[in-house]
């Protein structure tokens, strides 16, 4: 997980409040927000059925801003499709991200879901009042979110978000890649929507990557054409090359770049 950058000192989250358990929470309405007297910038969240725990985001803001990921009022948004389930971004180690609030009332909580509040490193309130965190993306690696208040069993129905960190060609002192590969396998998996993976070649190469199903039909394309050296990211949405929504069950993602053929396999669930 990378290291983030303007973050309070946390206490162990665990003992904020008897509230926070280790399951999730269906999505309520906020009736309001109130600071914990004693606690410098801790708040406590009424909703409709409990009370949730956060902190006031730092007040501090980057100067440079590489990518944003809007708040909205049940999900979270960076690639302007707010439609996307769990929301996932791709950027490079390095960049900076600012979380910005848009409507509704919501935290942005570390982990995949609230099992991991005892060891979340970011519990922010995001709302009229506190309207954004910026944090740098300082490791290559994976990091995951959600909103407390919009969190449903199945984080794939949540106000939830990913961001993968790559290894970008554009940070100083970042390695070169010296073979054709994924740098990224096919992530969440499984999946209920979107799918995100990462490759890299070492030189200029003709490439493609396709989806196939358990049987080895060819069921989309990803890409298909002239490639440049370095990393590159996508996205896929879990449909065919017809754009028809492809049945729940096991695929295999195949990257192709001159005589070299690499696999990965992930799931899709309905």
């Amino acid at each position: 997980m990378p290291a983030l950058r303007t973050l309070l000192p946390l206490v162990a989250l665990s003992s904020l409040l008897s509230a926070a358990s280790a399951s999730s929470h269906p999505c309520a309405s906020v009736l309001g927000v109130d600071k914990v007297p004693g606690t410098p910038g801790l708040v406590h969240i009424r909703t409709t059925n409990r009370v949730i725990g956060a902190w006031e985001p730092p007040s501090s803001r980057a100067t440079v801003i590489a990518y944003v990921v809007r708040a909205l009022d049940v999900t979270y948004d960076s690639d302007g499709n707010a439609a996307t389930i769990v929301d996932t971004l791709v950027a490079p180690v390095g960049s900076t991200v600012r979380f910005k609030w848009i409507t509704g009332s919501h935290t942005l909580t570390e982990g995949l879901n609230s099992g991991d509040l005892g060891t979340a490193r970011f519990n922010y309130i995001l709302d009229p009042t506190h309207q954004a965190f910026d944090t740098t993306l300082a490791a290559v690696g994976t990091m995951n979110y959600f909103c407390q208040v919009h969190e449903l069993p199945d984080r794939n129905q949540s106000m939830a978000g990913t961001i993968i960190i790559t290894s970008g060609l554009d940070v100083p002192g970042a390695a070169r890649p010296t073979r054709v590969t994924f740098s990224r396998p096919p992530a969440p998996n499984p999946s209920r929507s979107t799918v995100s993976f990462a490759i890299t070649l070492p030189a200029e190469r003709q490439t493609e990557v396709t989806v196939h199903d358990i049987g080895g039909r060819e069921v989309a394309v990803v890409t298909r054409g002239l490639l440049g050296p370095g990393e590159h990211a996508y996205q896929w949405d879990g449909r065919s090359s017809s754009g028809q929504r492809l049945a729940a069950g096991r695929y295999i993602l195949r990257l192709r770049a001159g005589s070299v053929t690499e696999v990965r396999a992930f799931s899709l669930i309905r």
